[in-house]
């Protein structure tokens, strides 16, 4: 005789009463976990995404470093113009002679539309300088620039040979602004946590003459800390913006 079994549906009453829910304490307890996951987790994310742009911009100075280096044997050892404030057809300026080896337009043959903006990925951009500059520099926005002092009323470009101390006379670095040349009491020291315009512990990066890069503190490169940067005596033996003895480097 076949087996016949029966099945007996549960209701929907005995389902729900075999569920519990969260208490109040258990509630709190993951809140409380959730908390200090964040405050561990959102600080180091912001120590990652500071050396990632540290290192870009890095990278990116050392390709101005390769371009120059490449420009110097097309021309005789001869530096390009620093440009200042702005010659957008000068082929002697850095922005129009260096690009090209780097496979980028140069300055002269960039529309309105092209000029470099904060945020977007090039070689043009420090990734640490905020979009909300962009307001403000229109229509030119230089997140690098090569050393003013490189330059000089009656030597509009030299010679590399010109230069005493290529690897601590800087070439290029950091800064944001619409003027294509730099000074150590203008550039923005974006690499660091405090003011970018006057904290001293603050860092901005530069490419020097023989083509390395460093990270270098505001104090160290900022007259108005006490900075050597300015003066050829005593000379600073690891940084300097005068190429040459005799340089008239004047604090502005």
């Amino acid at each position: 005789m076949p087996h016949c079994f029966a099945f007996r549906r549960p209701s929907l009453r005995n389902l729900h009463s075999g569920r519990r829910g969260f208490t109040l304490v258990e509630l709190l307890v993951v809140i409380v976990v959730i908390a200090i996951l964040a405050a561990v987790i959102i600080p180091v994310a912001g120590i990652v995404r500071r050396r990632g742009d540290q290192t870009t911009s890095m990278n990116n100075l050392r390709q101005w470093g390769a371009a120059l280096a490449a420009s110097l044997s097309d021309n005789n050892n001869v530096m390009p113009w620093p440009g200042q404030p702005i010659a957008r057809t000068d082929t002697a300026a850095w922005y129009n002679r260096l690009p090209g080896y780097l496979g980028a337009k140069p300055f002269s043959a960039l529309t309105a539309g092209e000029f470099p903006r904060a945020g977007e990925k090039s070689i043009w951009i420090n990734p640490a300088v905020p979009a909300s500059v962009n307001a403000e520099y229109t229509p030119y926005l230089f997140c690098y620039a090569m050393n003013a002092f490189l330059s000089t009323p009656t030597e509009r470009t030299l010679s590399m040979s010109r230069v005493e101390r290529p690897s601590a006379t800087v070439f290029m670095c950091d800064k944001n602004d619409d003027i294509a040349d730099c000074h150590p009491s203008y550039i923005k020291a974006y690499h660091g946590t405090g003011d970018i315009n006057s904290d001293p512990d603050n860092s901005a990066h530069f490419l020097f003459c023989d083509g390395h890069v460093a990270l270098v503190a505001r104090r160290d490169f900022d007259p108005e800390y006490g900075s050597q940067s300015m003066q050829d005596f005593p000379p600073d033996t690891s940084f300097t913006f005068a190429p040459y003895t005799g340089a008239e480097i004047v604090d502005e």
